[in-house]
């Protein structure tokens, strides 16, 4: 993207309301957060079996827990809160998984032009990992070192949804190794309440509903079938990257996306395998 639309970007940002806390930082640079570990157990999420496929109003999703995104621990634990709240569900059928997720968003916003863009630095995306846990045995205290994960042999994908219907996915094949999947496994539904790039009015939200076919969660991750993917344990997370004319930002003027999460990790890095959380099927 040319240097000209990054400063319009930011521009569309710089001007904040107050009404929450500070966002943080997107993944890379972080601030700088305690060296101690916080205390916490990891989330198993359900998945609700289905025996169709549902849509992404389907009075079926009023049977499925919901689940909250939130900042990380460590912000949690100093009293941050969430400016604009967003919740998941997770559900499958025979055919593929489905993730719906709900978020409330004043100002819908993205400047993605086509599939495989960066959609995180372009505006408002939610980020779905999903794969095989990290090697059993290594050491806890590592994950201390918030870039350590990145050494974690570890199999998945990382699947981006934008407000205008844009796709983007990787897929981390062995320890620091990401590639840009050309052909995209997933395919999801989207619905905006509110009208994007429109800085002058406010929004209400926006939601997706995310399917992926086994068949292609499979060929991604190198199993045989859907039966290989269950026993060997997927997990997942679910990141989000929140930018808007309302939110706060630091005194500097740099405005920066608010992050959230499910579950909640450490620190505010979406990539900390060994947090995330395994699904129940």
């Amino acid at each position: 993207m040319s240097k000209p639309r990054h400063i319009l970007l930011a521009m569309a940002f710089l001007l904040g309301l107050g009404g929450c806390e500070i966002a943080q930082t997107a993944d890379e640079p972080n601030r700088p957060h305690a060296t101690t570990e916080p205390a916490m157990e990891i989330s198993m999420i359900d998945a609700v079996y289905l025996e169709t496929a549902p849509s992404i109003d389907d009075p079926v999703w009023g049977d499925v827990s919901v689940r909250w995104l939130s900042l990380d621990l460590g912000r949690t634990g100093q009293g941050e809160t969430v400016c604009e709240p967003g919740s998941i569900q997770l559900a499958y059928t025979d055919q593929a998984v489905y993730l719906r997720v709900h978020m409330e968003d004043r100002d819908l916003v993205t400047l993605a032009e086509r599939d495989n863009d960066e959609l995180y630095k372009l505006g408002d995306v939610v980020e779905w990992f999903i794969g095989f846990p990290p090697t059993v045995g290594l050491e806890k205290e590592v994950a201390a070192d918030r870039s350590a994960s990145l050494l974690y042999p570890s199999v998945y994908v990382e699947l981006h949804a934008a407000p205008n219907g844009l796709r983007t996915a990787y897929r981390w094949v062995r320890p620091g190794l990401i590639e840009k999947m050309k052909d995209i496994p997933f395919t999801f539904e989207y619905k905006l309440d509110g009208s994007l790039n429109r800085h002058e009015d406010a929004d209400v939200g926006w939601t997706v509903l995310f399917e992926l076919p086994w068949s292609s969660l499979a060929a991604s991750l190198g199993a045989a079938s859907q039966a290989e993917l269950i026993d060997r344990s997927l997990t997942m997370m679910v990141g989000r990257y929140n930018y808007g004319h309302y939110l706060p930002y630091p005194e500097d003027g740099n405005g920066q996306p608010e992050l959230t999460m499910w579950p909640a990790q450490p620190w505010t890095r979406f990539h900390l395998r060994e947090y995330h959380s395994p699904i129940d099927f």
